[in-house]
């Protein structure tokens, strides 16, 4: 995705059992990839998904539009009782989240598979079928 500029951000999604993760590439800074990631996130609610991990090992920057953008999705699966996992953050990105106070509203994990293995604490919501 092409956010103006030279700024690029790529977003990668792969399940890992019944996880999606997104491997974001490039730098966060609002624009067409938070529509698309929250379209994104829309639609594999709607289709069943209900924890997501967002890896951002390969993201330099996080501006005020990106956590915005992360707000928006997390709102999003929150309405429907999904979890959602930031891991992988830079020092400077997580220094942010930090200072705005977010890792009360957002799990963090330090890497991949700590994050996967904290979605497998969370108890699942149970679907209550009316006869």
């Amino acid at each position: 995705f092409h956010l103006g500029g030279d700024t690029y951000v790529h977003m990668l999604m792969r399940h890992s059992e019944d996880v999606m993760i997104f491997n974001l590439v490039g730098d966060l800074v609002g624009g067409k990839t938070c529509d698309s990631i929250i379209r994104d996130f829309r639609s594999l609610l709607a289709s069943g998904t209900r924890n997501f991990v967002i890896n951002f090992s390969n993201v330099r920057l996080v501006n005020s539009q990106g956590i915005n953008c992360l707000i928006g999705a997390k709102t999003t699966v929150d309405l429907v009782g999904g979890n959602l996992v930031l891991c992988c953050l830079e020092r400077r990105n997580l220094s942010t989240l930090y200072k705005l106070r977010l890792p009360e509203v957002f799990a963090v994990a330090d890497d991949l598979p700590a994050a996967l293995e904290s979605l497998g604490d969370i108890p699942q919501p149970t679907l209550r079928v009316d006869q």
